[in-house]
């Protein structure tokens, strides 16, 4: 991206409004619009409303936590308070990891397609260690029961890769405390819908926009443009436009589940996952430094979790 970009940012879930932002925190680079094809943004953050004589809850965000902490406690497992950072208990093993990521960083690409359960265990790390410190980080990709088969070049490229990392290494707290991020002058257009992408070069990209009240159509001129979408809606919105790579890359963003239901029933738990196929971790998260930036496209993504920590 050069100086006073103008940059178009499909989507406006978690990905979408995280990207604006931080374009919004350089004004004197560059000038944001967020496209969103929903009245709202805020994409699998925002609630919609149920059945309350079916579901109990009028809305499914209030709904999830209740149905949970019912699930929980029907089965012996009531909420507890947590600490989200033991760093006394794992202090020898937080002081290893960084070890352990240079080791897998030396040893590109042998080790790193080593499973992250088993390279733990070579490296001898505590058992508690991986559970409740590494573990639930490798979760943030949605890898659910794939967890421990993620190999360990994903993990260490979320912590050194720039085009991945998620955090910094910290010898003494394994994650560092994460600034506030403020940001403001993004124009926000709700019920915009980008159909599709008639031209783009390196020259600048041209958007059709789709008023959905109206349901009149534009072409838009922007410098770079930012898929903050799905991987197959970012397929289908660049449509013929899309390179083999695009195509390669984002065609292997596969799930156990394409739609997530909310279940109280134990069979429904029992049987469904929504997380990634293992090709996603192959295929689709290392190949992605191979296309941003070409035809002034980038791609942004993000992890939306439902996480429950409190007590009754």
């Amino acid at each position: 991206m050069t100086r006073h970009d103008n940059v178009a940012v499909i989507g406006g879930g978690a990905a979408g409004m995280s990207r604006a932002a931080t374009l919004a925190n350089h004004p004197d680079r560059f000038k944001a619009a967020l496209l969103e094809r929903c009245d709202v943004v805020g994409g699998q953050a925002t609630s919609i409303p149920l059945d309350e004589h079916q579901y109990d809850p009028p809305w499914t965000n209030n709904g999830i936590s209740k149905r949970a902490f019912n699930f929980f406690h029907q089965h012996g497992y009531p909420p507890q308070e947590v600490q989200l950072q033991q760093v006394k208990q794992y202090s020898d093993d937080i002081k290893k990891f960084g070890f352990f990521l240079k080791a897998i960083k030396w040893t590109l690409p042998i080790l790193g397609l080593v499973p992250i359960s088993i390279m733990l265990r070579v490296f001898l790390f505590s058992k508690d260690f991986g559970n409740k410190m590494v573990y639930p980080l490798i979760l943030f990709l949605g890898a659910r029961n794939q967890t421990t088969r993620v190999p360990s070049a994903i993990v260490e490229r979320l912590f050194d890769d720039p085009n991945m990392k998620l955090w910094d290494y910290d010898p003494v707290t394994l994650l560092p405390n994460l600034p506030t991020n403020h940001a403001k002058g993004v124009t926000v257009r709700t019920g915009a819908e980008v159909s599709g992408v008639p031209s783009r070069s390196g020259k600048g990209v041209k958007p059709r926009v789709r008023d959905v009240a109206t349901g009149n159509t534009t072409d838009e001129g922007f410098d770079e443009m930012v898929l903050s979408v799905l991987a197959d809606d970012s397929l289908r919105i660049l449509g013929q436009q899309a390179t083999w790579r695009e195509k390669m890359v984002l065609g292997g963003a596969a799930f156990y589940d394409d739609i997530t239901v909310t279940h109280c029933d134990r069979k429904y738990f029992e049987k469904h996952q929504l997380g990634h196929r293992w090709q996603h971790y192959l295929r689709v998260v290392p190949g992605m430094m191979f296309l941003h930036g070409r035809n002034s496209t980038h791609f942004a993504g993000s992890w939306t979790l439902v996480v429950i920590l409190a007590r009754c």
